[in-house]
């Protein structure tokens, strides 16, 4: 299995328009083949937010990656900020 973390830098207090759209985001992430799941995470107090999204093998993660940008510019434009995010893969060594 294998991770995708997205790290963007929004604005304190501001999670639940960004939740939304990564909430509608998750019938399109489910669509793609390989996804196995995906997470949301906010920080209210520093606006700092994370998703993780899972794929079943490194080429299923490579192959979501034009069909991810759009998302990911819905989740910075909600977040309300113009600074890129930092995107980084893993693969999970470990699960329990």
């Amino acid at each position: 299995m294998f991770a995708r973390v997205t790290t963007y830098q929004g604005r304190p207090g501001q999670a639940e328009q960004p939740v939304q759209r990564f909430e509608e985001a998750r019938d399109r992430l489910d669509e793609l083949g390989g996804f196995e799941g995906a997470y949301f995470l906010f920080d209210q107090k520093t606006g700092k937010a994370m998703t993780i999204t899972f794929w079943e093998s490194e080429e299923a993660m490579r192959a979501s990656a034009a069909a991810i940008a759009p998302l990911r510019d819905t989740i910075v434009q909600a977040l309300g900020t113009t600074q890129s995010p930092v995107i980084e893969t893993y693969e999970v060594t470990s699960r329990f």
